[in-house]
């Protein structure tokens, strides 16, 4: 970056469900989860992953 004089962008995204990507199944009171059916059915095997999203999410699309 200090080469090329060229410097990122950053931006922060908090408490909106559209950007979850499910970190919150391993909080004891939380009562949103993504361990449900069809969270990861594009996955192998069609299992539910833990995550609302398959990798990406609103979040991503900002960035691009």
């Amino acid at each position: 970056m200090a080469a090329t004089g060229k410097t990122d962008a950053t931006i922060f995204i908090f408490g909106d469900s559209t950007v979850d990507v499910g970190t919150n199944n391993h909080l004891p009171r939380c009562t949103t989860k993504a361990d449900h059916r069809y969270h990861g059915i594009d996955f192998c095997y069609s299992k539910s992953t833990g995550r609302f999203s398959n990798g990406q999410n609103a979040a991503d699309q900002i960035g691009i």
